[in-house]
């Protein structure tokens, strides 16, 4: 196991720094110079994922916004960024005894970034998780390294050369990134791995049906707008149904299947199998 951190939160501390108290113009240069021209590789693939969520996305704009609350989340910035690198190395020997997988090369970049996401993985140099120190509370690092690791120990076992999953895939990946979680950080709440609350949780139970037979109608769909209703909002009612609902609905999938198949199985499994097993398990939640 190999892992490459490459870590320029430091590097926004230090533009703050200079910044914090100048103007809005001159904040907005200083950004460029310290912050996004050193990095220019980084932020032209933020820059294509988040237009490719908001055609309408403009860097400009959203800096003018955020600039005006970096200040309230600095303590918080310089706190995570202190602690961030040796608990991404302590987690990800978490993961490695979890699945068992060996030969990986594990990218992560740390940053501060446009209060958009508190974590993801992309393809960026092949596969990378970004952590974003603006969102991340420290009371819930440890289970936010957990998930998107567990992503990067998926990723590196495809036995494809392009990735475009189905709703199935989406289910299986964060079903199974949620699980491990509490797994690897044990006595913390269902609601605490989803990055939801109890009320979340009920109501999605309550209209678990109108859920299952939604997700088994689309299984096989491949519809970024599907992906959208099951694993992007703020946990309230969108076309009748709580949104991000497809992480508590997966989770249950992944805690069904363990009780059959070690993780270090489950993990290796590839698009096909995920779409059969997804399948059959739902129809018997």
């Amino acid at each position: 196991m190999e892992l490459q951190i490459k870590n320029i939160s430091h590097e926004f501390i230090a533009f703050w720094d200079k910044a914090k108290n100048m103007d809005l113009l001159t904040q907005k240069q200083l950004w460029k110079d310290l912050y996004e021209k050193p990095n220019e590789a980084i932020f032209q693939h933020l820059k294509s994922i988040l237009k490719h969520s908001n055609e309408k996305f403009n860097m400009d704009k959203e800096l003018e916004y955020c600039l005006k609350f970096y200040d309230k989340h600095f303590d918080n910035i310089s706190l995570v960024a202190k602690s961030i690198t040796n608990e991404i190395e302590k987690t990800c020997s978490e993961c490695h005894k979890l699945f068992e997988i060996d030969d990986i090369e594990l990218n992560f970049i740390v940053m501060v970034g446009l209060f958009f996401a508190n974590a993801f993985v992309t393809p960026f140099n092949n596969t990378t998780a970004f952590y974003f120190l603006e969102k991340i509370p420290c009371n819930d690092l440890k289970i936010l390294l957990a998930h998107e690791i567990t992503h990067l120990f998926q990723f590196s076992q495809l036995k494809t050369e392009t990735y475009n999953p189905t709703l199935a895939d989406n289910l299986f990946n964060d079903g199974l990134a949620s699980y491990s979680s509490s797994i690897i950080c044990p006595n913390y709440s269902l609601p605490e791995y989803l990055y939801g609350s109890d009320k979340w949780i009920i109501e999605c139970k309550k209209h678990l049906s109108i859920i299952k037979s939604d997700l088994i109608f689309h299984l096989e769909s491949k519809d970024y707008e599907l992906f959208k209703k099951y694993f992007v909002g703020d946990n309230t009612f969108k076309n009748g149904i709580p949104t991000r609902s497809g992480y508590l609905i997966g989770y249950y999938v992944i805690e069904y299947l363990h009780r059959q198949y070690a993780l270090s199985d489950l993990i290796t499994w590839q698009h096909v199998r995920i779409i059969e097993e997804v399948k059959n398990t739902l129809l018997i939640l």
